[in-house]
């Protein structure tokens, strides 16, 4: 094969591999909320002899880039309580720069069914977007469910989040060993960041993904062109 023909043979390759990756490149993870918004979580459920929690109050204290810092505060029904201040990286997937195991309080606003959520190498997506009812309001939702089964046990998660803010409204874990199965869930129970009607999205500042697909398409176009010229000077 002579170099002319390796040649286009690879550039042809590269501009095609340039056109797949296109679609894992829409997908943008930014933060959907803002400082001094704020959750509580209430309607604990959890086996009656570890320390269960009473209510959880998280607040937006610092938005900074892909960086979300939340205040949480936590109230046991033993009467103690502790704050603490986390970092959230929407686009990694981390908290306070270790990876999360799970996805958190908090994932990128925006988010449709199939989207991967970070950190993408564990593999997990969500899984359906609906409409749901919290707090009286209507709200679009993301769901992500996880089943996890070993040796005599059967762990079940379901988080969901609301789409704009990317806050969790409420999660369930059910744990089934043998015949028994032990429920752990919370849920929202107040909010100011249903004050204000939902937003339609808009669009991210950048190039949109309808200019990148036309982009390659030109590119592809060129090549080809190129490659029909140098033959016929062959």
């Amino acid at each position: 094969m002579s170099n002319l023909k390796r040649g286009i043979i690879f550039a042809l390759t590269f501009v095609l591999l340039m056109g797949l990756a296109v679609p894992v490149l829409a997908v943008d993870y930014n933060p959907g909320v803002s400082v001094d918004q704020w959750v509580e979580y209430g309607n604990y459920v959890a086996p009656e002899e570890e320390d269960v929690v009473n209510m959880t109050k998280v607040g937006v204290t610092a938005v900074s880039g892909k960086e979300v810092t939340l205040s949480e505060y936590t109230g046991y029904r033993d009467g103690t309580d502790e704050i603490v201040d986390k970092v959230y990286d929407v686009e990694a997937g981390t908290v306070d720069g270790e990876a999360a195991t799970f996805p958190g309080i908090l994932i990128a606003a925006n988010l449709n069914e199939g989207d991967a959520l970070p950190p993408v190498d564990l593999g997990y997506t969500v899984n359906t977007s609906e409409t749901r009812t919290y707090l009286g309001v209507s709200r679009s939702v993301n769901i992500f469910s996880y089943t996890e089964v070993g040796e005599g046990y059967t762990v079940s998660d379901t988080f969901v989040y609301d789409k704009v803010s990317g806050i969790r409204l409420e999660v369930q874990t059910d744990v089934t060993m043998d015949t028994t199965t032990v429920t752990y869930s919370h849920s929202i129970t107040d909010t100011n960041i249903f004050e204000e009607p939902e937003p339609t999205p808009t669009p991210e500042e950048g190039v949109p993904v309808e200019y990148i697909y036309v982009g390659v398409a030109v590119v592809i176009i060129v090549v080809a062109v190129a490659v029909v010229l140098l033959l016929r000077k062959r």
